[in-house]
């Protein structure tokens, strides 16, 4: 399953040993040559001693409320994987960072990027004035800490990949006929919707302009 980036950030680290919950999730550690994702930086009640982190083949799973390893000691100090110092020093985080090609042309800016059940990054999400592009990850010919580099004749190959946002407000409008309120806590970006909340046109439409995609493709089972 492709899951966007932001929907492993943020989140409780629980065990299936303890059931408890250790850690926080809190960044990326990616190998720009392999274009791939090597481990997810953590932080827990010993956060001030070392950076901590999580190799991605102890994680057993990903949800919309926790990511899910074995036990407390898959969570190692950065020391523990070789690679790691020189990782940490080449800075890679792909968001933000400036989109060129070969030919010196500016063509966007990286809003976000897409990984694969092994963690390699399959696609990045370029914003480009107003438009937005879908890039296929095998477009992409450098991962750097301020530029993204790609193919020069790339962004003729997305026009047809244009991603068209979705008119949440719209989808779920319907749905206000019935008076619906919140059965769950409902907490997008800076907002908290308590349970129980009444949803009005107002209401819904600061939910829907948020674009979080994460809660929204899943906002049928926060109301009743």
């Amino acid at each position: 399953m492709i899951k966007e980036s932001k929907e492993f950030l943020n989140l409780p680290v629980i065990t299936t040993e303890e059931g408890n919950e250790i850690a926080t999730t809190v960044n990326f550690l990616i190998n720009a040559n392999e274009k791939k994702v090597v481990a997810i930086t953590v932080k827990d009640s010993e956060y001030y001693k070392a950076l901590k982190l999580i190799p991605v083949k102890q994680i057993i799973g990903v949800g919309k409320d926790a990511l899910i390893i074995n036990k407390p000691n898959n969570i190692i100090p950065y020391t523990n994987i070789a690679s790691a110092e020189n990782l940490l020093q080449d800075g890679i985080s792909i968001i933000g960072t400036t989109v060129i090609n070969n030919n010196g042309e500016v063509k966007g800016t990286v809003s976000e990027y897409c990984l694969d059940e092994q963690y390699n990054i399959v696609k990045l999400i370029i914003h480009n004035n107003d438009e937005v592009y879908d890039i296929p990850i095998d477009k992409v010919n450098v991962l750097a800490k301020e530029h993204t580099v790609i193919n020069d004749n790339l962004l003729n190959d997305v026009k047809e990949e244009k991603v068209i946002p979705k008119d949440w407000f719209s989808e779920y409008k319907l749905i206000l006929e019935g008076e619906p309120k919140l059965t769950n806590t409902l907490r997008i970006k800076d907002k908290t919707y308590p349970s129980g909340t009444k949803l009005n046109e107002q209401t819904l439409k600061e939910i829907c302009d948020t674009g979080d995609e994460k809660i929204l493709n899943d906002l049928y089972n926060y109301i009743e």
